[in-house]
């Protein structure tokens, strides 16, 4: 077959349609092994509500949280309180008792009053391990219920069009550059 014009464009074309699907591609699977890397270690994400922590981190920053057996002052934790929906992120600032028999005390960092309520083991999701600052937009994302099937799907689409591309240009003896 005689190499033409033609053929540098579709070669140059199925080049750049490759990268491109292969990038995608990349990012995708990156982010889906990232979840699943949180979850299989035990960890969870969460965005912060509100200011009361300001210093330490801010509304919609992101909190990486972890169970441990035990917690200590000055620990900052994320607990469920009473009635409310969305969990609370404040620090311990007094720890009665040992164990999970103890019961904790806890304030924002931005407030000078300490909680009304004390919790207990029971009521902690877990202890903050790392922050993620203005991440909530990210955080969305990656916690929605369609992330997981997007990305399948989007794997596959790009995988086997990469596959089926680079088949069609062996045929034409261009796929090596």
């Amino acid at each position: 077959m005689k190499y033409t014009t033609d053929m540098k464009e579709v070669k140059e074309f199925g080049l750049v349609k490759s990268v491109l699907y292969n990038f995608v591609l990349s990012i995708f699977i990156t982010l889906a092994l990232a979840v699943v890397a949180i979850y299989a270690f035990g960890l969870k994400l969460d965005v912060v509500l509100s200011d009361s922590m300001a210093t330490t981190f801010y509304k919609d920053d992101i909190v990486v949280i972890k169970a441990f057996d035990d917690y200590n002052e000055g620990d900052i934790i994320e607990f469920q309180l009473g009635e409310l929906k969305s969990p609370v992120t404040h620090r311990i600032v007094k720890k009665e008792g040992s164990g999970k028999s103890a019961v904790f005390t806890t304030k924002g960092d931005a407030v000078q009053d300490e909680d009304f309520a004390t919790i207990n083991y029971s009521q902690i999701n877990g202890k903050v391990i790392a922050i993620a600052q203005d991440g909530n937009s990210i955080y969305r994302f990656v916690k929605s219920n369609y992330f997981l099937l997007i990305d399948i799907v989007l794997g596959v689409w790009v995988l086997t069009s990469t596959l089926s591309n680079e088949k069609e240009m062996r045929g034409h003896n261009i796929a090596k550059v």
